[in-house]
Order: C-alpha cells, then structure tokens, then sequence
C-alpha cells in the first residue's frame, strides 16, 4: 500500500503547478503519544502548523481543501497515469484496512498495522 502511496503523491507531486499542493510523506507522533506513525499531507498544511495553525482562520484551511481537491480532480481527469495510481492506491489501501481488520479482530489492544 505504501508504495502505492508513494507512486500516486510522486506523480500528483510532478504533474500539479502549485508547491503548496505538493504531498509529503513521514512518520510522526501524535500529539499525546511517542509512538510515530505514518502521516501523509500536503504542504500547504505543513507550513500552516508551522505558522502556528490555532492562529490561522478555519475558512481558510478549508478553502485551500477545496482548491486542492480541485486540482486533484483536474489531474485525474487530464492524465490516466493518475486516474490509475488513484485506483491502484484505493485497491492496496482497502486490502490493508480488511487485513487489518483480520488479524486484530476479537482484539482491543495492541494490534498494529504492518
């Protein structure tokens, strides 16, 4: 699935105009916890939490969404090679989550993604 990932972001990441829409891809904690985890996200919003994001009107993280899914949605349509790593992401994506879901079924802690 990750290399999906990293296939469909890498392709987006070439083809799209606009830096801010640009997706990167690291391990992070949440807030509260040591435990890394993978976290995916563009870097409009990187810069956004740098800049100390409580302080940043909603409206406008929400419309810089709106405009990057329009831009997602402009690539897909323009180019096939994304429309298919779109598809081969949601595919891996689904059979992790359902694998997932199998081994940690009947289990309340400690089940980790591979």
């Amino acid at each position: 699935m990750y290399e999906a990932e990293e296939a469909l972001y890498g392709l987006f990441n070439s083809l799209n105009t606009d830096d801010d829409f640009d997706v990167r891809c690291f391990k992070e904690a949440p807030t509260g916890s040591h435990i890394k985890r993978r976290v995916c996200r563009a870097n409009f919003v990187t810069r956004l939490i740098r800049e100390a994001i409580s302080d940043y009107p909603a409206a406008k993280i929400n419309n810089m969404n709106e405009l990057m899914l329009a831009n997602w949605t402009e690539l897909a349509l323009e180019h096939p090679e994304v429309r298919n790593a779109l598809v081969k992401y949601t595919e891996a994506k689904q059979t992790q989550e359902f694998e997932h879901k199998r081994r940690c079924e009947g289990r309340f802690l400690f089940c980790r993604r591979q």
